[in-house]
């Protein structure tokens, strides 16, 4: 039960309860699998869920720091970035690119659609060349 509520806090961009989570994940080392996807039809996990876009856009790099940075203390991070959707096969990563993608596009380009470029643009690195603790 606990990944639902690691998910479901990730959806309403509840960073506190997603920071405790993770904090508490890495000093047992255990017991929650980052990586495990929903009983919905989609079957995302907790990345892919914040790469997608919680109900808190200004939370959202700092959630996925924290699943990120829990997925490497617990060895998880493979595991983690693996998980594909269960209807397109999309990866968190192929999300977040879309999701950057599909912002510029929508907004054009002004100074704060360049800052979530940048802040999106950043995430994608982390997820393509590794979270640096």
């Amino acid at each position: 039960m606990a990944d639902v509520a690691l998910r479901n806090a990730v959806r309403r961009g509840d960073l506190p309860f997603v920071k405790s989570a993770c904090k508490e994940l890495t000093e047992k080392d255990g017991g929650l699998d980052l990586a495990l996807g929903g009983d919905t039809l989609r079957a995302w996990n907790a990345l892919h869920i914040a790469c997608w876009g919680t109900a808190r856009p200004d939370r959202d790099r700092e959630i996925l720091e924290a699943l990120l940075l829990a997925a490497t203390r617990t060895r998880q991070i493979d595991a983690l970035k693996a998980g594909k959707d269960r209807v397109d096969g999309k990866t968190a990563l192929d999300l977040l690119k879309e999701r950057r993608d599909a912002a510029i596009a929508a907004n054009g380009v002004d100074a704060r659609d360049l800052e979530l470029k940048k802040h999106l643009d950043k995430s994608i690195e982390w997820l393509e060349k590794g979270y640096e603790l």
